[in-house]
């Protein structure tokens, strides 16, 4: 009987052993299956990222670029909308630049007072907000129009290169607490990207402004000098010497050089003058 039970004990044994073992291999296969999910959802969301900053990155126009951003942005997180928000000059009033997934309806009201929506003041502060229900707090200047438009919850982040923020990047979702941690930090790096893109064309276009500027200040003096000497140059002022009209024959074809180099310069700038607009920078000279 001994050497039975001893048999039967460690058949008992061997059994608990491997379903035990059975239970475990399948729990670490479901981890595993888990992480491979979630794996092949960030490389997803990371491929389609690079997508969206290679696109980016051959834009030259403004506009074009933002409406990238928002279409993408809305594509890769999954949600109902997006929309880009830029500061005016004072930074007191916002104003959507680009959106993907709103009405116009929701747009209709023009710009944000900052004073009065408490989140655009505490995102243009450098906060972070994701609102998991948008109607559990007086967040909003207009929170009918957020309600109506079907918006239930949002991430929106500070536009900034380095320490100057310019505005916000909002993704919306017309479920409830829609966004995890996870979402917040991809969303995060998502629109570090797209501020560095934005600000990166926007200093080229201050820069042309810049030099579109000089460029007009310098044409009216050089056009005043052109027009005092070319009579002196004709010889009805007075008669020359062969060395004054050499010399004055010389200046007068450097400043119609000049004046050339110039008017490339302006029409350059005239062909982006447009999107300079977007920011407020008028090449008006």
């Amino acid at each position: 009987m001994i050497p039975y039970a001893c048999f039967v004990g460690a058949i008992l044994v061997t059994g608990v052993l491997v379903t035990t073992t059975a239970a475990r291999l399948r729990g670490k296969g479901r981890d595993l299956f888990r992480i491979s999910r979630e794996l092949d959802a960030s490389n997803t969301k990371l491929t389609a990222l690079y997508e969206m900053v290679k696109e980016m990155g051959l834009c030259s126009d403004l506009q074009k670029l933002m409406d990238t951003a928002t279409r993408h942005a809305t594509r890769i997180m999954g949600v109902k909308g997006c929309a880009i928000k830029l500061l005016d000059e004072e930074a007191k009033t916002l104003r959507f630049t680009s959106t993907y997934g709103l009405s116009q309806d929701y747009l209709a009201k023009g710009k944000i007072n900052i004073d009065k929506s408490p989140i655009n003041r505490q995102i243009i502060e450098g906060a972070v907000c994701a609102i998991g229900r948008i109607d559990e707090k007086d967040y909003f200047q207009y929170p009918e129009d957020i309600r109506r438009e079907g918006i239930a919850s949002m991430i929106c982040l500070p536009l900034r290169v380095e320490k100057k923020i310019f505005g916000i990047f909002c993704v919306y979702s017309d479920e409830s607490y829609c966004f995890g941690e996870s979402d917040t930090k991809f969303f995060s790096l998502m629109t570090d990207l797209a501020a560095i893109a934005i600000e990166n064309l926007r200093s080229g276009l201050l820069k042309l402004w810049f030099m579109m500027k000089v460029s007009h200040q310098l044409r009216s003096p050089m056009n005043a000098v052109y027009t005092m000497l070319k009579p002196m140059s004709g010889e009805y002022l007075g008669p020359l010497s062969v060395a004054q009209k050499d010399t004055l024959d010389k200046c007068l074809k450097r400043i119609k050089n000049l004046g050339e180099l110039i008017n490339d310069l302006m029409k350059l700038g005239e062909k982006k003058s447009e999107v300079a607009a977007l920011y407020g920078t008028r090449l008006i000279l």
